[in-house]
């Protein structure tokens, strides 16, 4: 871990450290494991911090658990240094005006900064609090998710960084999916495979007395993590990633703008309900504020 720690990206180490030390107190005896898991009852109502300590409580310092911060350290760490918000996520609109700046300014030889740099320095200056609040709203729906199954099937899955951690090595491997990645230095395979290698060397190191009995899979709460974390993290990959950055948006910025000036021309108004709502969602709230004030800049 002296190894691992020190290269992750700060949410990443933040987390893990989180996840240790937590670990530490409770096999110290200092913090009891029970009064740190995800009761919705308790949670919602008596103790808040069962919201917030549910996702950095795994068990009590063991092998299993040092497997447990590999898996959160390998994939949240990848995906936070590979993470940005994309020009995708803002309103079309005003990329295109940014756009349409850039150009004129470049054209009359302006040596001043434009709107769209000046929005590119802001978006890579705010890469860790950015990636804090995806991995705030995944934690929201995964607590939504939880209390769902609590209150609807009478459920309970108490561990909720498990279904965190595994979610977000789902949406890594949806990311990249052709990307091999080695395994402990064993062997090398696609990353597109890697979610299902962890969950069956999960169950294994957690399922004592041979296999998982098929008549109570259901009444699993591992199958429950992995049913939660892989139907979620599909979620945020396709909103994300699909519906945003693809189906609701054209990437070619010379084909966007031709397209809008020839609805303009012909007196027809474009609106996209769907990626306006969406936008609106993913977008962190703080790009507004950065985005009238670049506006003002050139007021």
């Amino acid at each position: 871990m002296d190894v691992i720690l020190p290269n992750l990206p700060p949410i990443t180490k933040g987390w893990c450290i989180a996840i240790l030390s937590t670990a530490t107190l409770i096999s110290a005896n200092r913090l009891k494991l029970v009064n740190l898991l995800f009761f919705p009852d308790k949670a919602l109502t008596t103790e808040p911090w069962r919201l917030l300590t549910s996702f950095c409580t795994f068990r009590p310092l063991s092998i299993e658990l040092f497997l447990e911060v590999f898996y959160a350290a390998s994939s949240c760490g990848q995906l936070e240094s590979r993470f940005t918000t994309e020009l995708s996520l803002f309103p079309t609109r005003i990329i295109d005006q940014f756009n349409q700046n850039h150009r004129n300014a470049r054209d009359q030889g302006q040596g001043q900064i434009s709107q769209l740099e000046l929005l590119r320095s802001f978006i890579d200056r705010n890469k860790s609090i950015d990636f804090l609040y995806y991995v705030g709203q995944i934690c929201l729906s995964i607590i939504v998710v939880a209390c769902l199954i609590h209150y609807r099937l009478q459920f309970t899955i108490l561990n909720l960084g498990q279904i965190l951690s595994h979610l977000l090595i789902y949406v890594d491997s949806q990311k990249t999916p052709n990307e091999q990645i080695n395994v402990v230095g064993l062997f090398s395979i696609k990353k597109s495979y890697y979610p299902w290698l962890v969950a069956i060397v999960t169950i294994i190191l957690n399922t004592s007395g041979g296999l998982l009995d098929i008549n109570n899979i259901f009444n699993s709460p591992l199958v429950w993590t992995y049913i939660v974390a892989t139907g979620l993290g599909h979620f945020w990959w396709m909103l994300r990633d699909v519906f945003v950055s693809s189906i609701h948006y054209d990437s070619n910025d010379r084909r966007r703008l031709l397209k809008q000036k020839l609805l303009s021309r012909h007196g027809i108004m474009k609106f996209d309900i769907i990626r306006e709502g969406l936008i609106w969602l993913l977008l962190p709230p703080w790009y507004w504020v950065i985005l009238t004030k670049i506006k003002q800049r050139r007021a």
